[in-house]
């Protein structure tokens, strides 16, 4: 299957669509979607709310990019954001925060303030990146915001003013993997209620991790899921499944990366990456390899105006170089991808020269601007723009030694050494083995430092849950005569059975019974169909289904 590179995804959003050349490409890339792919992509188009999920390396992002310019393309505002600073800039967003001014303290007891002059007001889609990153509290306060635009769209005084373009609720969107790293919530140790306490208080249960799907709001958006499952980072079929069970917290796959990963460190020469879990850990690394090479380091400060918090920057503050410091690129150009590694071999005032690894090829590195943006409505149009409220100037290039793995996500690395720690444990949170491991591309890749037997958690009890009752909502019940098939599409892979009430359910199979759970279901109505480990089968025979599968597993 083709593929496109780090590069290429970046720059998809930022493609001219018009131009026959791209217009051509874009139909190249749709012929290259998965069947998990084409189905989120038909559900978006039909308008309904959708929740893109799947391990690392399905091409959640991919196939979000392809949304949003599909829907672009039919003349819709969408408001793109991200949970995080780093994800929006990468996707050419903004920050949730800043889309729909959640605030940063107490937001669970907040009220939206809804203007004329928000963008939501003129929004007809809005989509989430990486909402596995967002808490329950700011998620809710987004559903709130949501729903008071909708109310407000179906008043009689809105419908009777034709300036009033907007007539359909908003759709959402939202990307993540629940299995991946989960929201922050800072606790305190001195007895005090922490920022958990007081969400637990106010929603009446406790809120843990505190994921979306936590929040009143997530079953009110009756999401149609979307599990994509085809990985194409990783091409060992063995590691995909075994990554798959530590995602989802089985032990019984910790052997496997033991037995199966490589037995000697890297050498300096190997030019391997250390992935830590804790920022202290990375910072010691970078800070010790960089000592050991000889010269004096020069120091490049970073350029700040306007208004620029912490999680919208993309590089250091302060970057202390040398010559042969290995680096990380911090961007797209024709010359390097965000996430290239290199050597300095050259250190100016206002740049620096690097050698790329991929392509040996010496660069010259300027300073790089990052504009922090927020959607606002042009009053003469009533359109949605950006603004620019911020900017960021400093070298594109970060210490190339060492990265936590919070930073990492997202990435593919090639040659990784995974830091587990001894006295101080680097994997501490859930999620966050899975994330490390499945960074490498392949077993061969991957030195690990340390016992994973001593790693306490795998998997959160909250995602599991969550997962396992979203085995019978993968695709939330629906008349199947609401759902068109595209003529460009196979009718096997795309249109559901029709049942005798018009009703059908979707099931999750685990991928190794998929075919035995098949069997099984066509056995008790020929209404049956499997797409990508999908059961889709009249409602009536959900419940047998679901018992023949605890039976089996």
């Amino acid at each position: 299957m083709k593929t496109l590179n780090c590069r290429q995804k970046s720059n998809y959003w930022k493609q001219d669509c018009n131009s026959s050349h791209n217009k051509k490409e874009r139909n190249e890339q749709m012929q290259t979607l998965t069947n998990g792919q084409k189905q989120a992509l038909l559900e978006a188009q039909n308008g309904h709310n959708i929740f893109i999920s799947g391990g690392g390396g399905v091409g959640k992002s991919y196939i979000s990019q392809i949304i949003v310019d599909e829907l672009q393309a039919t003349g819709k505002t969408v408001l793109i954001t991200a949970s995080t600073g780093k994800a929006a800039m990468l996707i050419n967003g903004v920050t949730c925060h800043r889309a729909f001014r959640i605030p940063i303290r107490m937001t669970w007891s907040a009220t939206p303030k809804i203007t004329l002059k928000d963008p939501i007001y003129e929004s007809d889609v809005i989509l989430i990146d990486e909402v596995s990153m967002l808490r329950i509290d700011a998620f809710d306060f987004i559903c709130k915001s949501i729903q008071k635009v909708n109310k407000i769209r179906k008043s009689s005084i809105y419908l009777a003013n034709p300036k009033n373009k907007h007539r359909d609720p908003i759709q959402l969107i939202v990307i993540g993997d629940f299995g991946q790293l989960p929201p922050v919530i800072v606790h305190t140790n001195d007895g005090r209620p922490d920022e958990g306490d007081l969400m637990s208080q106010h929603y009446g249960f406790p809120v843990k991790s505190g994921y979306a799907f936590l929040a009143p709001g997530w079953k009110e958006c009756n999401f149609v899921k979307c599990e994509l499952t085809e990985v194409m980072r990783q091409s060992n079929k063995d590691m995909i499944h075994a990554l798959q069970g530590i995602r989802l917290g089985d032990r019984s796959f910790l052997p496997y990366f033991t037995e199966n990963s490589r037995k000697k460190p890297f050498s300096d020469s190997d030019e391997a990456i250390c992935l830590c879990g804790r920022n202290k850990t990375a910072d010691q690394i970078n800070a010790a390899k960089i000592a050991k090479l000889p010269g004096k380091a020069r120091t490049y400060q970073a350029q700040i105006a306007g208004d620029v918090s912490a999680q919208d920057k993309p590089a250091p503050d302060q970057l202390h170089l040398k010559k042969n410091v290995r680096v990380i690129m911090l961007q797209n150009t024709d010359k390097y991808r965000n996430g290239s590694s290199a050597i300095v071999t050259s250190l100016g005032n206002d740049e620096i020269t690097v050698k790329i690894d991929e392509s040996d090829e010496l660069v010259t590195v300027p300073y790089a601007n990052w504009d922090v943006e927020r959607y606002a409505v042009d009053p003469s149009t009533n359109k949605v723009t950006k603004e620019i409220i911020g900017t960021f100037r400093q070298l594109p290039v970060r210490p190339g030694y060492a990265i936590t793995i919070h930073k990492s996500q997202g990435q593919s690395l090639d040659k990784v050494t995974l830091k587990l720690g001894n006295r101080w444990p680097e994997i501490f949170s859930c999620g966050q083995l899975y994330v490390a491991l499945s960074r490498a591309t392949s077993m061969d890749g991957l030195y690990i430092d340390g016992s994973l037997e001593k790693i306490k958690v795998l998997a959160s009890e909250d995602f599991l849950n969550f997962q396992n009752n979203a085995l019978d909502t993968c695709v939330n019940s629906t008349n199947s005569e609401e759902i068109p098939v595209s003529e460009e599409q196979p009718e096997d892979t795309t249109k559901e059975p029709s049942a005798s009430d018009g009703r059908t359910i979707s099931i999750k199979c685990p991928a190794h019974a998929a075919k035995a759970i098949f069997s099984f279901a066509q056995a008790l109505t020929p209404d049956t169909k499997l797409v990508d480990s999908v059961l889709i089968l009249p409602e009536e025979y959900k419940q047998a289904v679901k018992t023949f599968i605890e039976v089996i597993l």
